[in-house]
């Protein structure tokens, strides 16, 4: 069998002068064979170049036939043509040893992906303006390969961050919830026990509670209208007595002191046992009645103020409405120093008066919320005691307001005035229950509190121009 010499076969199929791109991926420049020389595949791809030319294809079939004992002569031929034109490559160029390749032979995959490998490393001088495109297009795609998924990686990762972020958030927002639940169970827990001690003493000291303040005022009351028939009320008959019974005491007091004060008219000077006797009257039976049974019977005494007439009379009333007020501090007649007094009053009562029907308010609103949302038995239980809970408060609400408004009566009467203006006051009210209120917003007014003009600008009709005249600032 004769051995077919590659190098003599590559050197008949090489040119005289060949450019070879070096394979070592180290080399920067390609190793110059000669001048003018074209770019050339990588000499070991016998296969690609078996299929480019002719007469290589007919030397690497020799290989094959001349191992069955044909064609020598030929091949010698051959191989004589071809030592001598490889020899003359040599004495021009430096030979490039070719890598060591496995002998198998290669695939057609692993041709073809030699063979695009090779044209990628051959680009040279002498490349074709297609191959350079090509290449040029596919390193143009890789690198927008690469940096879509630069920016694929970044975006997860931020996404990943923001959600390991969202995820420490809540997770401090639940353990902070937890723990504000575990307080709120802890106080309501405690405001159950308040609530359940607070209900066990309501149920045994709710019947007494008024017992008790009559209790405070144990004494009885005596009424000295006639000097020969006094009338004594014990403190059971003050708890128990009607609006109506209260209505027809202030009648007969009223009567009285009408009396009183006839006798007065015309005298400079008051002879003193008429003015004790005035003073206690008012002071120490009527009004002392009045706040008794305002403090132990306190129902009676609102129909007895809702009403305001105290009786029905056939004269003529004069100013009707809240202009009738007017004509009880004119009848009063008070000091300078006393309206000032009472201006003071009338602020400190406003301010504290406020405060009560807002608190009221709230009350109100809470019971909106009590109504049950369906038939369960639990939510008819919790908005039962809601409901008990805000009656509780609005109980306490009202009875603040009423010992509100009763120490303000009392502190107009008692120290504002003097017995005379005290009967005039209840006198010339009559037939209707004195609204201190009201007399005192007019003394406000009187003495230029602009709040106290605008309330009444208010309250007076359109209709009553006299009264609204009385609130006009005179030029």
């Amino acid at each position: 069998m004769t051995d077919v010499d590659f190098d003599d076969i590559f050197g008949a199929l090489m040119p005289e002068a060949t450019t070879i791109q070096t394979l070592d991926p180290l080399a920067a420049q390609p190793l110059p064979l000669d001048d003018g020389a074209q770019g050339l595949h990588n000499p070991w791809d016998w296969n690609d170049q078996a299929q480019a030319d002719p007469l290589a294809r007919s030397s690497l079939s020799l290989n094959t036939r001349d191992q069955a004992g044909s064609f020598s002569a030929p091949l010698k031929h051959r191989r004589s043509s071809s030592a001598t034109q490889f020899a003359a490559s040599k004495s021009q160029a430096r030979p490039i040893p070719a890598p060591k390749q496995q002998k198998r032979s290669p695939t057609s995959s692993q041709t073809s992906g030699d063979n695009g490998t090779a044209m990628e490393d051959s680009v040279g001088p002498g490349s074709q303006p297609g191959s350079q495109s090509a290449n040029a297009f596919k390193e143009a795609l890789r690198q927008r390969s690469c940096q879509a998924q630069r920016n694929f990686r970044k975006r997860q990762k931020e996404k990943i961050e923001d959600l390991q972020s969202q995820l420490k958030q809540l997770t401090g927002e639940r353990e902070a919830l937890a723990s504000r639940n575990r307080m709120l169970e802890s106080a309501c827990d405690m405001r159950e026990e308040v609530l359940r001690r607070h209900r066990e003493r309501v149920a045994a000291g709710t019947e007494a509670e008024e017992d008790d303040l009559a209790r405070s005022f144990a004494g009885s009351v005596t009424l000295t209208l006639r000097q020969d028939d006094e009338v004594t009320l014990s403190p059971e008959q003050i708890k128990k007595m009607t609006d109506r019974d209260l209505a027809r005491y202030w009648a007969q007091y009223v009567k009285e002191l009408a009396v009183l004060l006839v006798g007065l008219e015309g005298r400079a000077q008051p002879p003193t046992p008429i003015v004790e006797r005035i003073r206690g009257l008012v002071l120490q039976e009527l009004l002392f009645l009045y706040i008794r049974v305002a403090l132990t019977n306190m129902t009676s005494v609102k129909r007895f103020v809702a009403t305001a007439k105290i009786e029905e009379v056939r004269v003529s009333l004069g100013t009707e409405g809240i202009g009738r007020w007017r004509d009880v501090v004119d009848a009063m007649a008070l000091t300078h120093a006393q309206r000032k007094s009472i201006v003071a009053l009338w602020r400190s009562f406003h301010a504290q008066l406020p405060q009560l029907v807002s608190a009221r308010r709230d009350i109100h609103s809470g019971f909106a919320a009590t109504i049950p949302s369906g038939l369960e038995g639990r939510d008819l239980a919790v908005q039962y005691l809601k409901a008990g809970e805000l009656m509780d408060q609005l109980k306490k609400n009202l009875r603040q307001e009423h010992v509100l408004i009763h120490e303000f009566l009392s502190t107009f009467y008692a120290q504002k005035l003097n017995p005379i203006q005290m009967a005039r006051c209840v006198v010339t009210a009559f037939p209707y229950y004195p609204d201190i209120p009201a007399i005192t917003l007019w003394v406000a007014a009187d003495y230029g509190v602009q709040d106290a003009i605008q309330t009444l600008r208010k309250l007076v009709p359109k209709s009553d121009t006299a009264t609204l005249a009385l609130l006009t600032p005179q030029t």
